[in-house]
C-alpha cells in the first residue's frame, strides 16, 4: 500500500507540527520535563529545546524526514526514527551527538521504547512490519510481521505487549513483547493513526483519522470497545498522568484538541489551538496546573492529577 506521508504542501504544515520527546528531571517522575526533542519533516535535524528557558540548542543532524522520536527511561539516549535513510538515529543526551545509524527497513515510524529500556519497537510502514532493536547493542533483531501500512507503537506499562496501529487496513497488532509475536489483530475501523495506553494499563485508544472517532480497546480481552465521535480528523493522543483525561489533535480539519472523559467514554468541547494539531505530549503533573503542546501552541489546561 502507498505511504500516507502528507504531500509537499502538506508537509510545511507538518513542519510546524511538533513531534515532541520530553526528557524528566532527576527529581522523579513527577519533576517537569526540562528538554524536549523536536523532529521536523522537512529538515535534517532533530532539535534540542530548553524547556526552562524556552531557548533551542543547536540542531542535531540525524537524517532527511525524521518522523518519530522516543528517550530511554534513564534519559542517556533519544531514537530518532529516519524515514528517508530507513534508519533510527541514536543521540546522546549528554551531549546532544548523534550516534551511528541502525539500519531498521525502508520507512521506519513513530517508534516506542519499552519500560525497562531495554528495547525499541519500530514500524516500518514500507515493510509491513515492526524491528526491534537491542538498545545495549544498538542493533536490530528480526522483524516481526503486523498489518498493512504500520505508524505508530504505543507499550503498555508493565512492558509485556506493544501495539502497533496498522493504517493501511483498520486494525491493531498486539505484539508479546517476551516473544515478539503478533497476536491477533483487532479491528477498530477506517485509518488508525494515534494510540496511547492508560496509565492503569487496563485500555488502549486508537485514533481513527479515516471515521473521526478514538475506539477504546480492553486489554484484558483485546476487544475494541464502542466508538467514540470527535470533531475532525484525530491523529495524535496523549492521556493526563490521572488516567481521566485523554487529549486528541484534529489535525486536518484544524478543530483544534478535543478531550475526553475517560470514565464515561464521551467526547468534550475542542479546544481552539493554532494550526493542525499532529502531536500532542503532556508535560508530568506539577500540581494544580499542568499543561500540554499541540502544533507549536502550548495550551495549558487546569490537569491537577486528571
Amino acid at each position: 500500500m502507498p505511504a500516507r506521508h502528507p504531500s509537499p504542501n502538506a508537509g510545511r504544515v507538518a513542519a510546524t507540527s511538533l513531534v515532541v520527546a520530553l526528557l524528566g528531571l532527576t527529581g522523579g517522575p513527577a519533576a517537569e520535563a526540562s528538554t524536549a526533542y523536536v523532529t521536523n519533516w522537512e529538515t535534517t535535524n532533530a532539535t534540542p529545546i530548553n524547556l526552562v528557558s524556552s531557548m533551542p540548542g543547536t540542531p542535531i543532524a540525524v537524517g532527511q524526514i525524521s518522523w518519530g522520536i522516543a528517550i530511554t527511561p534513564n534519559g542517556e539516549t533519544a531514537y530518532v526514527s529516519v524515514t528517508e535513510s530507513g534508519t533510527v538515529t541514536p543521540i546522546t543526551v549528554a551531549t546532544n551527538t548523534a550516534g551511528t545509524p541502525i539500519p531498521v527497513g525502508t520507512r521506519p515510524e513513530k517508534l516506542a521504547i519499552t519500560p525497562d529500556g531495554k528495547t525499541a519497537y519500530v514500524p516500518d510502514e514500507g515493510e509491513d512490519k515492526v524491528t526491534p532493536i537491542n538498545l545495549a547493542t544498538n542493533e536490530a533483531g528480526k522483524p516481526i510481521t503486523v498489518g498493512a501500512s504500520p505508524t505508530m507503537v504505543a507499550i503498555t506499562p508493565d512492558g509485556k505487549t506493544a501495539y502497533v496501529t496498522d493504517d493501511g487496513e483498520g486494525k491493531v497488532t498486539p505484539i508479546d513483547i517476551a516473544t515478539n509475536t503478533p497476536g491477533t489483530p483487532i479491528t477498530v475501523g477506517s485509518e488508525p493513526e494515534g494510540i496511547a495506553i492508560a496509565p492503569d494499563g487496563k485500555t488502549v485508544y486508537v485514533s481513527e483519522e479515516g471515521a473521526g472517532e478514538v475506539v477504546p480497546i480492553a486489554i484484558a480481552t483485546n476487544t475494541a470497545g464502542t466508538p467514540i465521535t470527535v470533531d475532525g480528523s484525530p491523529g495524535g493522543i496523549a492521556i493526563a498522568p490521572g488516567g481521566n483525561t485523554a487529549y486528541v489533535g484534529n489535525w486536518s480539519s484544524g478543530d483544534g484538541v478535543t478531550p475526553i472523559n475517560l470514565a464515561t467514554n464521551t467526547a468534550g468541547t475542542p479546544i481552539a489551538v493554532a494550526g493542525r494539531p499532529v502531536s500532542i505530549a503532556i508535560v508530568p503533573d506539577q500540581g494544580p496546573l499542568a499543561a500540554f503542546s499541540a502544533s507549536g501552541s502550548f495550551v495549558h489546561m487546569p490537569l491537577g492529577p486528571r
